[in-house]
């Protein structure tokens, strides 16, 4: 959907209920930051109610604050740190402030874990 730099990845994606990423978009049930939209109805443990192959629309979609950079790398294109800068993934470094996570709550451990980044700080 229409965020610069971004896919939707998985292509193709759907929720438990047949929803794309137009969808999610043009009904505003999220934010480009993770966040549930003002026609959303829940909190953002509730979007885990309509994964699908692994993916919530937090995680699949760039309207919702995931997707992938454009090219396909198959890492989400940004995260927020507990202080809300943006910053690229695939940098889990020693340099992050203690406690970070991005919007979803994942820490280095779990980018490092999903394949997301590794320890170096490359793309994983």
């Amino acid at each position: 959907t229409g965020t610069l730099g971004c896919q939707d990845d998985p292509q193709g994606w759907v929720d438990s209920d047949g929803d794309d990423c137009v969808k999610y978009e043009t009904n505003q049930w999220c934010t480009p930051d993770g966040q549930p939209g003002p026609n959303f109805d829940g909190g953002v443990e509730d979007f885990a109610t309509y994964a699908n192959h692994g993916h919530t629309a937090l995680t699949a979609c760039c309207a919702c604050g995931g997707g992938s950079a454009a090219g396909g790398d198959g890492a989400p294109p940004v995260a927020t740190t507990t202080s809300t800068a943006r910053e690229p993934l695939g940098e889990c470094r020693g340099d992050r402030p203690e406690g970070w996570t991005d919007a979803l709550g994942d820490d280095c451990d779990a980018y490092v874990a999903g394949n997301w980044c590794t320890p170096q700080g490359v793309p994983g």
